[in-house]
């Protein structure tokens, strides 16, 4: 299994934060971005080392104005994957 795109991990992190409407994580990214919004600023800097956006993605929501609204955005993105899969099946077709 693949790392979460950016995308995802704003899915999760607005999910954290209350917004039901996104994509569930898989349980360890559940608890992984839970543990996240809980910690301490400490905490959250030795959890950066080993997820770096992750943390970023909670920090944006904590602490910025604006971060929710720079993650529904985030996490409405077009997916560019999706978009080349589907432009090479109507090329096919």
């Amino acid at each position: 299994m693949s790392d979460p795109t950016q995308r995802e991990l704003a899915w999760y992190v607005l999910r954290q934060f209350g917004e039901e409407n996104w994509p569930r994580p898989g349980s360890f990214y559940e608890s992984l971005v839970e543990t996240v919004a809980r910690a301490d600023p400490t905490n959250q800097a030795r959890l950066a080392m080993a997820y770096p956006q992750l943390v970023g993605l909670v920090r944006k929501a904590q602490n910025e104005f604006g971060g929710m609204i720079e993650l529904r955005l985030m996490a409405m993105a077009p997916n560019p994957v999706s978009e080349q899969l589907a432009e090479e099946a109507k090329g096919e077709a």
